[in-house]
């Protein structure tokens, strides 16, 4: 049908106009929000239109640029109604103008939030200009502009701080049909920060999210961000949101093998509060997890206290009631210990004249100190008795640091040493060096990492009774083939050291192994690639 362009003199003053087309290309990028859409994208949400599209349907594009997306629309058998709008004049090429020659395609020179609400579509595809909010203040995208074209009704719900994405988002489900489909993509911010949760909360009050397509880097030329695409149905229903996640689009394929996945699956009443940092591509749920705690044969603790380290913990030992112990753990170098880092005076009821001395000298000077934190131990030495004792707990043959930064290592603890309180303590005496290739998986670092909280500067905590809640996978639910390939692996792991890299070749085969079980056993088609990516999300 040929190019139309709307006089609109309050908006097209500052943007058709000699002034807009005579800014270098980078500065009228950014205040147009222009990051256009790589076409592996691109083709892939035409695809998902494709699946329903029929001769007579209606395809609005708000904002073509290159031309990106109706470009996928000239096969053989697809002639729907095309309309697309453009602000930037300067993209227009004579090959798009050419395009919009064709019967049944139409091309509109202004701004998407001048179009008027009375056209509506069967189809919306879209990649919305990403125009930050602190930019929005003349022109075009003024957020009152933006706000008055969608009404003050469902503006009003936009947080303040929202980016002019959202405002097209919204302005484009309103130009649908009933029942109709729009597929867009965005920047991956949305699932995580504050006006997200305003935006799909608007997105459900409209309708229903279908699926979620989430890629977590490499989406954008020169953009180093995640990407969504967003399928959008304009009805609302109560089938549950289709979350799938890959790593790059390198390694996206086609839409029928997404079909093939089984996504994390999100009740539409849940999606608007739904924690996308929590999510993951694999189903921890499944029968081929236990939780740690029960798969541990003694209750999980801490390992033991002393009463004051500086007093009772040694590097050597200096008294006969001294015992070796585990503290450091940066000096067990290797995922199987059985060396002590260090001596704990760890006394009961009676203890030498010699060490009896020592007692009377600590004694004094914890009296004397200002440290706040022996205010316990003061109190035990004024009430008398053997304020000295140490409770000694069970060891076991697995201790694992609860701070964690890079290293989420379970320690197999051959020999039961004790360890000191800054270690869980763990008994797994079933096949052991088979536990130490499944604790020291990645399928266990990303369960483990789940239920830990940051605690600033890349260091990390996980509580006692989110230790013992962490999926682990049970050996009886293996192939004997793989449970004993686990095995050899586990040997191997054992000596290998933890700083220096070479244990990451000994890893991978863990994880592919388990990925082979885990596949089979959870009918799933999780990748190495799907594991690295969702433990970048929580370690570099």
């Amino acid at each position: 049908m040929g190019i139309s362009e709307n006089n609109v003199v309050s908006q097209l003053d500052l943007l058709v106009n000699e002034k807009l087309e005579k800014l270098p290309s980078l500065e009228r990028k950014k205040i147009l929000g222009q990051v256009f859409t790589p076409d592996i994208l691109a083709g892939f949400m035409a695809s998902i239109i494709k699946k329903e599209l029929q001769p007579a349907h209606t395809i609005l594009d708000p904002c073509i640029g290159p031309n990106s997306f109706f470009s996928h629309f000239e096969d053989p058998g697809f002639n729907p109604s095309l309309l697309g709008i453009e602000v930037d004049k300067t993209l227009i090429t004579p090959a798009i103008e050419a395009f919009f020659k064709a019967p049944d395609r139409q091309l509109v020179i202004d701004s998407f939030l001048s179009y008027p609400l009375s056209n509506k579509f069967d189809f919306v595809i879209q990649n919305p200009p990403y125009v930050r909010q602190e930019l929005l203040v003349k022109g075009i995208n003024t957020k009152e502009i933006a706000a008055e074209s969608i009404g003050a009704e469902i503006a009003d719900q936009i947080p303040s701080q929202s980016n002019l994405y959202v405002y097209f988002l919204i302005k484009a489900i309103l130009h649908l049909k009933d029942n109709g489909l729009m597929v867009a993509v965005i920047y991956d911010s949305w699932l995580y920060n504050s006006f997200g949760k305003a935006l799909k909360s608007l997105l459900t009050s409209l309708g229903s999210v279908n699926n979620i397509y989430h890629f977590k880097k490499d989406a954008f030329p020169d953009a180093e961000v995640g990407a969504t695409i967003i399928e959008f149905r304009k009805k609302r229903t109560n089938e549950p949101v289709n979350y799938y996640v890959r790593d790059s689009i390198q390694n996206m394929g086609s839409l029928k093998d997404f079909m093939n996945l089984h996504p994390v699956s999100i009740p539409q009443s849940d999606f608007a509060t739904f924690n996308f940092n929590d999510s993951s591509s694999i189903l921890f749920d499944n029968d081929l997890f236990a939780l740690l705690g029960h798969i541990s044969k003694q209750p999980i603790q801490r390992g033991i206290s002393s009463i004051a380290n500086v007093h009772f913990l040694h590097e050597t030992k200096r008294f006969k009631e001294a015992i070796p112990v585990i503290k450091d753990i940066t000096k067990l170098l290797t995922y199987g210990s059985n060396t002590h880092t260090a001596y704990l005076l760890a006394l009961k009821d009676t203890a030498s004249a010699a060490t009896m001395q020592y007692l009377e000298q600590v004694k004094t000077q914890i009296l004397e100190t200002a440290d706040d934190k022996l205010k316990g131990v003061k109190d035990k030495i004024r009430k008398g008795g053997n304020w000295f004792k140490i409770n000694l707990k069970a060891p076991g043959n697995f201790i694992f640091n609860y701070y964690l930064r890079n290293n989420i290592d379970f320690i197999f603890n051959e020999d039961q040493l004790h360890a000191s309180d800054n270690f869980y303590i763990l008994s797994i005496p079933e096949e052991p060096l088979v536990h130490l290739a499944i604790l020291n998986s990645s399928f266990t670092r990303i369960s483990v990492l789940r239920k830990s909280r940051s605690q600033g500067g890349g260091l990390r905590k996980i509580q006692l009774y989110e230790f013992t809640e962490v999926p682990v996978m049970k050996i009886d639910a293996l192939s004997k083939s793989a449970v004993a390939k686990l095995g050899k692996l586990g040997a191997d792991l054992k000596g290998q050291n933890r700083y220096n890299g070479d244990d990451k070749e000994i890893i991978s085969n863990i994880d592919k192994l388990l990925l082979a079980e885990y596949n089979r056993i959870a009918d799933h088609n999780v990748t190495l690639e799907d594991l690295q990516a969702e433990l970048k999300r929580y370690i570099n």
